[in-house]
């Protein structure tokens, strides 16, 4: 759902509409902030939905906000699937929320400090091991490479004392 996230940004803090120029929906579409921000499981999607046109008949009624009529338009029929489909969608993640839901994957608990700490240092020290892996194997080559250095300049020692003995 790339529409609803934007609804709040609408008003800015004085309470005055900037839909300005542009439909609601052509400003809303360039972001993605649900998807890619929010950590929640898929099946919170059509909650999310269900309370943001709920705000936005609240805020049509008490308020009298030109543009959340539009909002609500934005949140209307489909909406619940897709954000559904959206949050569940790894690809949409932002990088903290990438890094809530691989701890999650991992097994640890992504909703305490302390959870989320023990998911940060082993996800770290993965990183070191496999970074010093990848040197052992350089190092590896840089050995092989200079193992035959030193053979072709040992074969050629040993190819020049035999010219030198045959003279």
């Amino acid at each position: 759902l790339s529409d609803v996230r934007q609804c709040p940004s609408m008003t800015d803090t004085e309470g005055s509409s900037r839909a300005g120029n542009r439909t609601v929906g052509a400003r809303l579409r360039r972001r993605g902030i649900i998807p890619r921000e929010v950590s929640c499981d898929p099946a919170e999607g059509p909650a999310i939905i269900r309370e943001a046109r709920a705000f936005w008949a609240f805020a049509a009624r008490e308020y009298g906000l030109p543009q959340a009529a539009a909002c609500q338009a934005v949140v209307g029929d489909g909406s619940e699937a897709r954000l559904e489909q959206y949050l569940g969608d790894s690809r949409r993640h932002g990088m903290a929320k990438s890094m809530f839901t691989g701890g999650k994957a991992a097994g640890f608990d992504a909703n305490t400090p302390a959870g989320l700490q023990a998911w940060s240092t082993a996800y770290n020290n993965a990183i070191v091991r496999s970074h010093a892996e990848a040197a052992k194997a350089d190092t590896a080559v840089i050995a092989d490479t200079r193992c035959d250095a030193e053979r072709k300049a040992k074969r050629k020692r040993e190819k020049a004392a035999r010219k030198k003995s045959r003279r």
